[in-house]
């Protein structure tokens, strides 16, 4: 959930959210966004890739992703 999207709900839905995340769900509205937020930046933070993306090959021809043939002979 994006922080526009918080900022948009109201103080009866943060403490909802609050508390069905296991947050405490008293004091005031800026408190409630605040402690939201650090809780879904940090899940987006944890759902982001680490290491290096896998190699692919998307032009669909017929070489491997070092530029050779599929049947080993060198391209000309």
């Amino acid at each position: 959930m994006s922080l526009v999207e918080l900022r948009s709900k109201s103080k009866k839905e943060l403490e909802w959210l609050c508390k069905q995340h296991g947050l405490p769900g008293t004091g005031s509205e800026a408190e409630l966004l605040a402690r939201l937020a650090r809780l879904f930046q940090f899940a987006q933070e944890q759902s982001k890739p680490r290491g290096p993306a896998a190699a692919t090959d998307n032009d669909d021809d017929d070489e491997d992703l070092d530029g050779e043939p599929l049947d080993g002979e060198p391209i000309e």
